[in-house]
């Protein structure tokens, strides 16, 4: 680990991230195995991004772009061993749709969004279109509750810092978390 939030990650909060991984992986087990390989990659790249971007409001680019890497990687390798091509496709064209729509969104608003959160979009989006199309719908539904939850956690975590017009609220964990909500949302539908 290197970097200016490498010091947030200490052992106790490793472990503490790898059991909350594995809690959240448990009902991801009820997807077909392909599905759960990609939910459980996400899950491990998510959750230190979220306590992360929540202390410090910063994503890393030595996370999020392996993190995205990896995704992208692991989607390309199925697709060979027989989820087919098309899934591939789906996915990578979720993945770029997700960062250019955020990067435009930086654009209009650059003090709403950072680029890290632009970055974020690759991995999320890579995530999200191995599921398939139905999944984005889905995502924009779940973000209300998950910025919602986000904004409450940000308050305890940091009370003094959310007051006034000029309250930066970390934008990376509400993303992460919807997208966690959509892979729970299709392993109950699946179980």
């Amino acid at each position: 680990m290197s970097g200016g939030w490498a010091h947030v990650l200490d052992a106790r909060m490793r472990l503490r991230l790898a059991v909350g991984a594995a809690v959240c992986c448990v009902p991801l087990t009820l997807l077909p195995w392909r599905e759960f390989s990609i939910g459980a990659l996400f899950v491990i790249v998510a959750l230190p991004l979220c306590y992360i971007d929540l202390a410090l409001h910063r994503l890393p680019d030595a996370v999020v772009l392996p993190g995205a890497a990896s995704v992208l990687a692991a989607c390309a390798l199925l697709s060979v061993t027989g989820a087919g091509w098309q899934r591939w496709v789906l996915m990578l064209a979720t993945s770029a749709g997700y960062f250019v729509a955020l990067y435009l969104l930086a654009l209009l608003s650059p003090s709403g969004l950072g680029f890290g959160d632009v970055k974020l979009g690759l991995l999320v989006g890579g995530t999200l279109g191995w599921f398939g199309p139905e999944t984005i719908v889905l995502w924009f539904v779940a973000l209300i509750p998950a910025t919602v939850l986000s904004y409450l956690i940000e308050r305890r975590v940091r009370p003094g810092q959310l007051r006034g017009r000029h309250a930066r609220v970390a934008f990376g964990p509400p993303m992460l978390g919807a997208t966690w909500l959509v892979l729970l949302v299709l392993a109950l539908g699946a179980g």
